[in-house]
């Protein structure tokens, strides 16, 4: 009886959460070694040399002499730990199924403080079952490290009551995202708003003020650490004109993310420094939105849209790709699909959404606007795919509960 399955699963639900991220940390573990002990990509190169740089003393630097602010701190620090025990790309990775396992159980946790015991167990099964988690976790990049951070984000502001202690603690964690990926300084605004409508009237201006003062200032230290070190208050990092010109040129496209030919509009900032060359790159960028603003703004739109894609465009099409392509668009479509039709009846007033539900909703919209002012990858999403997979368990909680019997009066 589905009834009676239900109540089995939250009865151990606890239980079968552990046992579900003690399964990915273990495949991981096995998936990490057999990548192999070197990185695959150039981007990771970076990240272990500024990581290996900050393990010894040398600050945050890609030569271990001249001090960048071309990469984020964030994820560069995290790995610093790792790489100063000897660890390689292999324990790195390692690092990164743990978190994404750390993010199940916060999923759970989550959800069962929010009086949602079967929802609790679905979560961490459905992010088990999304392949683009596992294969994220097993590359050298932030994502996997943000993807914990929201889900910690998520659990203090949507879950826990307001106090400034946890405003405190939810300004420090989003500040720590913004400096480990940039894009998500949105959640600075969302963590002050959710914050001061859920507190109590008479507080509602402390917590709000006192969350959005913590992540001010950690990423406001970051700035003036940037403006000693390379001559310029940056905000978190140099690569963000880049991004731009990526996503906002003549002969780029909504998915084609690095792949896009910006080579005219780079080709004269090869000179420039680190610094001269970010504000060259974000002036052109800009100056094509201002140039062009009917395409820019259909060009955005477009890219909002593509940040629920299923695949994106590559250079090289392969049979790997190709089944890559049909396994994220069954998982990820499936979740869509649930949330989709859990929105159709929130529209038609058979099953309004709670706050809670509202929330996620909320922070994975904005992540879309957020993402597309420079350009949309499926990479980019990860952080917020759990809050997918979160939904869609709410969702069918709610489908299973129908489907108990009821219980008859004895009276």
């Amino acid at each position: 009886m589905p009834g009676s399955a239900a109540a089995w699963l939250e009865q151990r639900g606890g239980t079968l959460a552990a046992a579900l991220a003690l399964l990915v940390l273990v495949a991981g573990v096995a998936y990490s070694l057999a990548l192999g002990p070197g990185p695959r990509f150039p981007d990771e190169i970076e990240y272990l040399r500024l990581a290996e740089n900050l393990a010894s003393g040398a600050g945050l630097s890609l030569d271990g002499v001249r001090p960048t602010a071309f990469r984020p701190p964030g994820y560069p620090a995290a790995l610093t730990p790792v790489v100063a025990l000897g660890g390689g790309p292999v324990a790195a990775r390692v690092l990164n199924f743990a978190l994404l396992a750390g993010a199940m159980g916060l999923a759970w946790l989550a959800l069962r403080d929010r009086g949602h015991p079967l929802a609790a167990v679905l979560a961490p099964a459905l992010m088990a079952g999304y392949p683009v988690l596992f294969y994220t976790a097993g590359t050298l990049y932030p994502q996997t490290l943000a993807l914990f951070g929201v889900m910690a984000l998520v659990l203090l502001i949507g879950v826990k009551p307001p106090s400034l202690r946890l405003a405190a603690l939810a300004g420090l964690l989003a500040g720590a995202l913004t400096l480990t990926v940039p894009t998500l300084v949105f959640l600075v605004p969302v963590a002050v708003a959710w914050l001061a409508a859920r507190a109590p009237v008479g507080r509602r201006l402390a917590v709000g003020a006192l969350c959005l003062l913590v992540a001010g200032g950690s990423i406001g230290a970051w700035s003036v650490r940037n403006a000693g070190a390379v001559g310029s208050p940056v905000f978190v990092s140099t690569n963000s004109g880049y991004n731009l010109v990526l996503g906002n040129a003549e002969r780029t496209t909504p998915n084609a993310g690095v792949n896009a030919d910006v080579r005219r509009e780079i080709a004269p900032a090869a000179r420039l420094g680190e610094v001269e060359r970010d504000v060259y790159l974000r002036d052109r960028a800009l100056g094509w939105v201002v140039e062009n603003p009917g395409r820019a703004a259909r060009l955005y739109a477009l890219k909002v849209l593509n940040y629920f894609n299923y695949r994106n465009d590559l250079n090289t099409s392969t049979r790997a790709s190709t089944l890559a392509d049909v396994a994220l668009a069954l998982s990820y479509g499936g979740l869509m699909l649930i949330v989709l039709v859990r929105l159709a009846l929130a529209g038609a007033r058979r099953a309004p959404l709670s706050a809670f539900e509202a929330l996620l909703i909320a922070v994975y919209a904005l992540s879309a606007l957020a993402t597309a002012v420079a350009f949309t990858r499926i990479r980019f999403r990860v952080p917020f795919d759990p809050l997918l997979a979160m939904l869609a368990a709410l969702a069918l909680e709610r489908a299973l509960e129908c489907l108990r019997p009821k219980q008859r009066s004895t009276s």
